[in-house]
């Protein structure tokens, strides 16, 4: 009996300490700092390159130096585009000389156009007289009060005033016509003179894409522009780096995303400067995992299935760069999100998954 409650004793205690040995595992676990040497600092690099075709004839910038925005990084020879700008500009002055010149020609058209109307109305009051002047002499010659000369006549200045209204008519609308012929040669001059100035913009922009500028302050490097080199739209020919904007990509394990959240603090360590401690937040979390954005992703319904832990992009911005100049993209770091902002671990070395 006695040995039986020893051993009833002993089972209890086995299964307390167990229990308690969990607890404790679980406890330290969620104060724990949740934490990866997979890290690295990251930034916007940009490649710099050249929209317009040409010879590199000024690079003042050298390799690794530091640039203002707006600072000239190198020029592209610019004469084949400066005659061009000039050319432009020469058919720009003549589209507005047509243009002119048809508007001056429209003036001149209203003024035809009036006298044909004057034309008109005088060919209708001959007419008009000319029809009084047949109808009177028709009553004389049936009075026997005119001669038959006469009454031809008026007959016949009646039909010569009738073809002359009739022609003064058909000039009008030939004139009025003409006018529309020339609207349309304006519209036309017109769309020419847009195209050429549109030609002339375009001419410029290259002119002035033959002078590349920093478009942000950051620090020249992987600089391939030299003197003489044939530059080619689009081929890069130095990086631009923000290096007072960096941020930290850590790649946490998918079984460690359960303790992170935005907004939680973090703590970074350099490896090549271990002496500074960095402080950061969690910005965001990447919509997936490093492989489902991979050049081939993985394809687990094909062939043997091996469970693979994966990795998940945390992005991480910095709170104060103390290293500002110092810490450039592709360093490695360690980094540890506190499950607690109000919690700070006094040393942030070592971190491990």
């Amino acid at each position: 009996m006695n040995r039986r409650k020893v051993l009833y004793i002993s089972a209890i205690a086995i299964i307390s300490g167990l229990f308690a040995i969990w607890a404790a595992l679980t406890l330290s676990a969620s104060f724990r700092a949740t934490a990866t040497d997979n890290a690295y600092v990251q930034a916007d690099i940009t490649a710099i390159a050249p929209k317009v075709a040409g010879y590199v004839t000024e690079v003042p910038v050298g390799d690794n130096t530091a640039v203002k925005a707006g600072d000239l990084l190198f020029a592209v020879d610019e004469r084949d585009y400066a005659a061009r700008a000039e050319q432009a500009g020469a058919n720009v002055l003549a589209a507005e000389s047509s243009v002119s010149h048809v508007e001056a020609a429209i003036t001149l058209q209203y003024a035809i156009i009036r006298q044909a109307e004057a034309q008109l109305a005088s060919a209708a009051a001959a007419q008009k007289h000319s029809l009084q002047e047949s109808a009177r002499q028709g009553r004389l010659r049936q009075e026997k009060a005119t001669t038959e000369q006469k009454f031809e006549d008026s007959l016949r200045n009646k039909a010569q005033a009738d073809a002359a209204l009739a022609g003064a008519q058909a000039n009008l609308d030939v004139q009025a016509r003409q006018l529309d012929v020339l609207a349309a040669r304006l519209s036309s001059a017109r769309a020419v003179l847009a195209q050429a100035r549109a030609a002339l913009s375009l001419a410029r922009l290259d002119l002035e894409h033959c002078r590349v500028h920093a478009p942000f302050d950051g620090v020249i490097g992987n600089r391939k522009a030299r003197v003489g080199r044939y530059a080619t739209p689009g081929s890069s020919l130095l990086d631009l780096v923000p290096l007072r904007d960096v941020w930290i990509v850590a790649n946490f394990k998918e079984t460690q995303l359960e303790r992170i959240r935005v907004g939680q603090d973090a703590r970074i360590t350099v490896d090549g400067y271990p002496g500074a401690v960095l402080a950061g937040v969690v910005d965001s979390l990447a919509p997936g995992s490093g492989s489902a954005f991979s050049l081939l992703p993985p394809d687990n319904a094909t062939g043997n299935f091996v469970r693979v832990v994966q990795r998940v992009p945390v992005k991480i911005t910095l709170k104060e760069n103390t290293l500002k100049g110092l810490l450039v993209p592709g360093l490695s770091v360690c980094v540890a999100v506190l499950p607690d902002p109000e919690k700070q671990p006094e040393h942030a070395h070592g971190f491990h998954d």
